[in-house]
């Protein structure tokens, strides 16, 4: 049984897209457009991820708009993060950006993975609050590579 990651996250489009060099070249083809993710952190950094699309020309993500996407989640070789997304799981929010505090650490991922350890960390907090980190194996088929891999994170 695969094991999955879906992420679905707020994301603002840095590039054009671009036809996947191994897809499909007819009306309906892959396409790559790079993203960035907002992290809710000590400086609400933003993260590069590559968005990959299966689709028609209206299907394509425009450059400088903010779009919602969902899908797959995955990881390459390179260490570059990609999400998968669909005419179906993609809504485009517009072309003028929410305020980077209001869509950071938003997005939510969520998946059936093998877990292969975890800990508890600040157990001891006095406010009671505490973290999980969980290091779990899920599988990607990533359409820019046509593999099929298996990450740990």
């Amino acid at each position: 049984m695969p094991y999955t990651a879906t992420l679905s996250a707020i994301l603002r489009t840095t590039t054009e897209p671009r036809p996947l060099a191994n897809g499909h070249n007819g009306p309906i083809a892959w396409h790559s457009t790079q993203t960035e993710l907002i992290l809710s952190d000590a400086n609400t950094s933003k993260v590069q991820l590559n968005a990959c699309g299966f689709g028609g020309q209206g299907d394509l993500l425009a450059l400088g708009h903010t779009y919602h996407l969902s899908g797959p989640f995955g990881q390459r070789p390179s260490g570059a993060s990609v999400i998968k997304y669909s005419s179906l799981t993609q809504a485009d929010i517009g072309i003028i950006p929410p305020e980077q505090a209001q869509v950071a650490g938003k997005a939510i991922i969520s998946g059936i993975g093998k877990v292969i350890s975890f800990e508890y960390d600040d157990v001891a907090d006095e406010d009671g609050s505490w973290n999980l980190t969980i290091d779990a194996e899920h599988n990607y088929f990533d359409p820019e590579i046509s593999t099929l891999t298996k990450i740990s994170s």
